[in-house]
């Protein structure tokens, strides 16, 4: 089983790494569009799960699950582009999700 600590840590590192790419993707223009939306929607979802886990909600399954899947899209999105950033933002945001997924997978 997924520890907090683990957890917490899993979403600072995707939040981190989804600023550092949404600041790229804004100095890169419409290209990156996509992408830029992604970041900010996950830095959201990976903020508001971290303070769901603060607080000791029963909703933590649900959301680290929801969670999983806006890391995954961030990472598909961030994965068609060659900037080391967006490399960057791809692999935390797998890191992310996997940690996700198997907490979601291992609360009853």
């Amino acid at each position: 089983m997924i520890n907090s600590k683990t957890h917490v840590e899993a979403l600072v590192g995707c939040i981190t790494a989804c600023t550092d790419c949404a600041g790229i993707c804004v100095n890169e223009g419409k290209m990156l569009d996509g992408c830029m939306r992604l970041s900010m929607q996950c830095i959201s979802i990976c903020q508001s799960l971290i303070q769901f886990i603060a607080t000791g909600s029963s909703f933590v399954k649900q959301l680290s699950a929801l969670c999983a899947e806006v890391c995954m899209a961030c990472a598909k999105e961030c994965s068609r582009h060659d900037e080391p950033g967006c490399r960057q933002c791809m692999n935390a945001c797998m890191d992310c999700a996997t940690v996700n997924n198997s907490f979601a997978a291992s609360v009853l």
